[in-house]
């Protein structure tokens, strides 16, 4: 099984620490790298001019509410490039506004998925979320 590489955008120590924790529960199967702002996360993507990352991430989760470049148009941003529009986009926010949610998924993002306050709620849904999305990539990768 090859290796998947997700990329966590997220500014809140604490919900980084969840996500993470549930991630764990997929082993080796996934290399996650962490970015704390959008402008931190646009120059790992080689956008807006910076070098580009030859391991682009296949997966992000990306939280809307991030210092220096907002999550929608850190969204925007990568789905329109040739180079980074194939990474499927899971938006796990604090906000489930319908207008965060219909523009998120206008914008190209896979899912948008409120974050639980619970913690057992939080883990199955991360959990539950990107194991969806591993079994699909798997699923597409040549035999």
């Amino acid at each position: 099984m090859l290796q998947v590489r997700l990329l966590v955008v997220e500014d809140d120590p604490n919900d980084e620490a969840l996500t993470l924790r549930a991630l764990r529960a997929f082993g080796p199967t996934v290399s996650v790298s962490v970015v704390r702002d959008g402008a931190h996360a646009l120059r790992v993507l080689g956008l807006n001019g910076a070098e580009a990352n030859v391991d682009l991430p296949e997966i992000m989760i990306l939280d809307l509410k991030i210092p220096l470049i907002g999550g929608h148009e850190l969204l925007k941003a990568v789905k329109a490039d040739e180079h980074t529009r194939q990474i499927k986009i899971v938006v796990l926010s604090s906000s489930d506004e319908d207008s965060d949610v219909s523009r998120s998924l206008e914008l190209g993002a896979i899912s948008h998925v409120r974050k639980p306050l619970e913690f057992d709620e939080y883990m199955s849904v991360v959990s539950d979320v990107i194991g969806n999305m591993l079994a699909e990539h798997q699923q597409n990768l040549p035999d």
